[in-house]
């Protein structure tokens, strides 16, 4: 983790020396019992509630819940509208979680919220707030005090006992579901399914981009026992005409047309890498035309085209073709997989991969053992959630087609890697949000040092 570096260092300091001792389930495995919605509300009453009044747009998912949230953020500030953008994990730092019309919270302001949010739950009885707890509040304070029209909400974990559950929103999304946090929401489907259909509020209006019939059933049922409009994918969402966007677009873009009951367009095209953004940009325009002001094609298709979202399928540089991944379970595994087989390539082909103790490895690198001439197993920095490398090797298939090298240090192995690649290689970094924050700034510092063509 990048920490920021504040004009007004003893109070950073202050502030982040209490948050970071407060219980952090992004570093460690929570349990379902440890999330207590209770003690959120709690500590924002005792704050004066600034989340209140505030139109909101709350995202869950077990991937493209960033990108969608991504996009909306995007598209909202093409029609000239304040937008306050919570996001988790960050990449590099801290403050890239609280964004207000695309730049990150000050490290002052966010040191003045935190200090605040210490104070606040100082007055409250009962047990210490966690970590994500504590951004949660922080975040829709920086909103409140910024005069926000929008705030665009990522859920942290399931939904049901998720922090951010505490909001009320204009319209809510739940964008995927598949296997991922099974100790702490399930271990189907349906069960993850229930956790996320959660945050669904009474009739409050909902979009879902599932497909699978067992937990898009799930969401149907929550939807109609709360009296929540539902508006699904394929049927009310419906997307035609995907193809790769025509020459002079990024790498790696799809186009497409989108009909949802309000209104039908055409030739758009999603600003991130890889089919599968084709769902998640559509269902951000399906969740802003379920407001009372839709916003007008052309600043959809703005919105859309220049959306940033870093670490998503992400190319770094093209001499070699280094790609930056936060993949971390095997549906978005298997997206990353599609994205590069569609592109041309003659080199050999290197990952970088390193791991949560708590996903599912071995089926990621199932996925990935056979597309790859060399894999590098590492780990990333921080915390105590990142498999070991046995536990990696042990996870490889049997047989394993590719060069196995065993490296502890992800930045020495990213140096090993780059040194000897050709300009014609593919060097793909995923596995973890947390290896792609420990590489990202070294990748972009050697970019600008002239060591890659970007």
């Amino acid at each position: 983790m990048t920490l920021p570096h504040p004009r007004d260092c003893d109070r950073w300091a202050t502030a982040w020396d209490w948050w970071q001792e407060l219980v952090n389930f992004e570093r460690r495995s929570a349990q379902c019992e440890d999330l207590k919605l209770q003690r959120m509300k709690e500590i924002l009453e005792a704050l004066g509630n600034p989340q209140t009044g505030i139109k909101c747009l709350h995202v869950a998912g077990t991937k493209g819940k960033g990108s969608t949230c991504a996009f909306l953020d995007s598209i909202l500030r093409a029609t000239n509208q304040t937008v306050g953008l919570f996001t988790s994990p960050h990449l590099e730092s801290i403050t890239e979680r609280f964004v207000v019309n695309g730049s990150p919270i000050s490290t002052e302001i966010l040191a003045d919220c935190i200090m605040a949010v210490r104070d606040g739950t100082n007055r409250s009885p009962g047990e210490p707030p966690t970590f994500f707890e504590v951004a949660t509040a922080a975040g829709f304070l920086h909103f409140h005090h910024s005069n926000v029209d929008w705030i665009v909400l990522e859920t942290g974990l399931g939904g049901r006992l998720d922090s951010t559950n505490i909001c009320a929103p204009t319209v809510c999304a739940i964008t995927s579901i598949s296997l991922d946090h099974i100790k702490q929401l399930g271990d189907t489907v349906e069960q993850i399914a229930f956790e996320k259909a959660g945050i669904i509020k009474p009739g409050v209006p909902v979009v879902s981009g599932v497909r699978e019939a067992g937990p898009a059933n799930v969401i149907k049922m929550q939807a109609e026992k709360t009296g929540a409009p539902l508006w699904e994918i394929d049927r009310d969402i419906v997307i035609s005409n995907v193809a790769p966007a025509a020459e002079g677009y990024k790498r790696g873009l799809w186009s497409f047309d989108l009909k949802t009951p309000i209104a039908t367009r055409h030739h758009l095209v999603a600003g991130l890498p890889g089919r599968h953004q084709v769902d998640n940009a559509a269902l951000a325009v399906a969740m802003l035309d379920r407001t009372d002001r839709p916003p007008d094609t052309q600043s959809i298709q703005q919105g859309l085209l220049n959306v940033v979202w870093p670490g998503r399928i992400e190319t770094i540089s093209h001499t070699p073709w280094v790609i930056l991944d936060t993949a971390h379970n095997v549906a978005s595994v298997h997206a990353l997989i599609e994205t590069i087989s569609q592109q041309p390539l003659t080199g050999r082909r290197h990952l970088i991969f390193a791991a949560s103790q708590d996903k599912d490895i071995s089926g990621m690198l199932a996925l990935l053992a056979g597309k790859f001439d060399t894999i590098h197993l590492t780990r990333y920095s921080g915390g105590t959630r990142s498999s070991t490398i046995d536990a990696l090797v042990s996870a490889l298939p049997t047989p394993c087609p590719a060069t196995i090298i065993l490296e502890e240090n992800p930045i020495r192995c990213l140096e090993k890697l780059t040194s000897n690649a050709s300009p014609t290689d593919l060097i793909c970094i995923t596995g973890s949000v947390f290896l792609a924050g420990d590489l990202r700034p070294w990748l972009l510092g050697h970019q600008d040092a002239g060591q890659f063509s970007s």
